[in-house]
């Protein structure tokens, strides 16, 4: 079976109080999943790509591993002062059926 088989992976969501393990299922974002699970992230925009606030980091492995960024997620996040080329990623633009078990992020300081 592969990873793309797979319907529900456990990731971990690292913030500023501390660690949540979560359960990631196919067909959703990992904003909505993260927001369900009681992780504090903005999305001022709620989700529409607009304003870059929910912003999280991922390992680079873990990185290489999804779907590359648009041009658009990319301007949207170099705008940041925690932005880091590689890591960074709008949770709004990340499908849990992307994130590889056992994934670790860590969600962006506010600006």
């Amino acid at each position: 079976m592969g990873q793309a088989d797979i319907q529900e992976r456990q990731v971990i969501v690292r913030d500023e109080y501390g660690e949540h393990l979560i359960v990631a299922t196919a067909g959703q974002s990992l904003l909505k999943i993260m927001q369900h699970n009681g992780v504090e992230v903005a999305a001022v925009c709620g989700g529409s790509m607009s304003c870059g606030t929910c912003h999280v980091r991922l390992s680079p492995e873990d990185y290489a591993r999804i779907a590359p960024p648009t041009k658009g997620e990319i301007a949207l996040l170099e705008g940041s002062d925690h932005y880091l080329e590689g890591r960074s990623r709008l949770a709004c633009q990340i499908s849990a059926a992307e994130l590889p078990p056992g994934a670790i992020l860590e969600v962006a300081p506010d600006e």
